[in-house]
């Protein structure tokens, strides 16, 4: 089983240069729209598309979850993306010197 931590880093300043950089937009629709810690996660990024369980590995530990991922058609997120779910849509960029 493989366990991932996350990593957020807060910024010093925003890049001169911020428009130039190359980036990814990500599209995250989490359910069930109604939970404070939704366990499902459909995302569209880079024209591929996928639906993500997290699964509470320990109930002593909520940091600790199991992610199953299954690949989706652009049909299928479309489709699913018509229940209730909270939307963030983000872009990471790349690293820059």
């Amino acid at each position: 089983m493989i366990i991932e931590q996350e990593k957020t880093y807060l910024l010093k300043a925003i890049p001169h240069d911020l428009a130039a950089q190359s980036y990814s937009e990500i599209i995250d629709l989490y359910m069930p729209a109604s939970s404070d810690h939704p366990h499902m996660r459909l995302r569209a990024k880079n024209g591929k598309y996928e639906l993500t369980k997290k699964v509470l590995i320990d109930a002593a530990d909520l940091s600790r979850l199991q992610e199953y991922n299954t690949p989706l058609t652009k049909d299928e997120f479309e489709y699913f993306s018509m229940l209730p779910h909270k939307r963030i849509a983000k872009r990471r960029y790349r690293d820059w010197e």
